[in-house]
């Protein structure tokens, strides 16, 4: 999944085979100025007839590193993890939906309109 609207931001989902609501996602948005922000998405139940994903929202931050170009391969300092909320994913079909970053009481603090990559 990924947001037109924006350079590389994206969202991956990977579901268990055995268990319907063992899902893990991975949400990375990029902003105009280049900056970045990675997200994990845990803990998640369908809901609504499996057109809602919910689940624990983790912010995962690395220490600030300057990588020499080429970028082939810069490891970079893992510094903190917080859970930051909850993440709403709803399909409003099959090839689009809608990432939503909540609060604990449920306020919107950003979120994204997604299309599905098609192969």
């Amino acid at each position: 999944w990924y947001e037109p609207s924006t350079n590389g931001s994206g969202l991956t989902f990977v579901q268990s085979a055995q268990v319907a609501d063992l899902v893990f996602g991975t949400w990375y948005v990029y902003s105009a100025d280049g900056g970045s922000r990675w997200y994990t998405i845990q803990n998640t139940a369908w809901r609504s007839q499996g057109s809602v994903l919910e689940g624990d929202l983790y912010e995962t931050r690395a220490a600030g590193t300057s990588c020499p170009a080429p970028l082939e391969s810069c490891p970079v300092p893992f510094s903190a993890l917080a859970i930051i909320g909850r993440a709403r994913f709803t399909l409003s079909d099959e090839h689009n939906g809608r990432i939503e970053a909540l609060t604990a009481l449920g306020s919107t603090l950003f979120a994204s309109n997604i299309t599905r990559i098609r192969f």
